[in-house]
């Protein structure tokens, strides 16, 4: 293929909170904030089994939340995804999962994500794909082990006959005796099945130069014409599904290069 040049006035970049750090620094930018504070939204699901069939498949998989718990930085909202998805963490080996399986019907599945203080950093040059590192805070853990406990509430208060919690090696919940030990009892946080979603941060944006990667235009303060549009440079956790604040800041990015140019 032949090089070629194109000439702008401006260039935006989105390519997300995990690839965009990695071309800001092949461009030659050295701020110190790339790559680094990255946000997500750690988070862990909780397997009821009612009396009654459910078929959790019919219909719209996550219709329901909640944010009574969103002051306390913990969102719930139901996960019921894909069968195939859900029997691969459910407990047990041989007869005892095949027994797990053919309850499928009769499961109820209920998630929460944690509004998190951060604590992520991504690398380029360790393979074909960027490495995303994450060390979750302590308060945060603490949060994810109460929403564990509060969705299995939530179960039994629901008629729930046993709640299968998230947590290697523990036993089913039957009774509301049992739920101060999934908050409080002592564990290592490795055995926690947890998940996370919507990273953002890697190139935040920042009124000093010193502290993030774009102005709040959204412009690099090292190469100007260059702009930055993804959730690579929202400022801090959001604590709610990250679509929509990316498309506002987007937009926000897309005014201001109006006005500029």
């Amino acid at each position: 293929s032949t090089p070629f040049a194109i000439e702008a006035k401006a260039v935006v970049l989105c390519c997300g909170a995990i690839h965009t750090p990695g071309l800001l620094q092949r461009l030659g930018l050295r701020a110190e904030a790339i790559g680094r504070h990255i946000t997500l939204h750690p988070a862990a699901r909780v397997v009821a089994r009612f009396r009654d069939r459910l078929n959790g498949w019919d219909g719209a998989l996550q219709s329901v939340y909640t944010d009574r718990y969103h002051p306390e930085g913990i969102w719930l909202n139901g996960v019921y995804s894909a069968v195939n998805v859900l029997a691969a963490g459910l407990p047990g080996v041989g007869p005892e999962f095949r027994e797990r399986v053919t309850q499928m019907p009769h499961y109820g599945v209920f998630g929460a994500m944690v509004h998190d203080d951060g604590g992520g950093w991504v690398k380029s040059g360790m393979g074909r794909e960027p490495a995303l590192f994450y060390r979750m805070a302590p308060r945060d853990l603490q949060r994810l082990r109460k929403s564990i406990r509060i969705l299995a509430e939530m179960a039994l208060e629901g008629g729930a006959e046993e709640v299968i919690p998230p947590i290697f090696g523990m036993h089913s919940v039957r009774s509301t005796r049992d739920l101060e030990r999934l908050e409080h009892d002592p564990l290592d946080p490795r055995r926690i099945e947890c998940m996370a979603f919507h990273p953002l941060g890697s190139a935040r944006m920042s009124s000093d130069a010193r502290r993030g990667v774009v102005d709040p235009r959204g412009q690099s303060w090292e190469l100007p014409g260059l702009y930055v549009a993804d959730g690579s440079i929202l400022p801090t956790s959001v604590g709610v599904n990250s679509q929509i604040p990316i498309m506002t800041v987007a937009t926000h990015v897309a005014w201001g290069l109006r006005e500029v140019l």
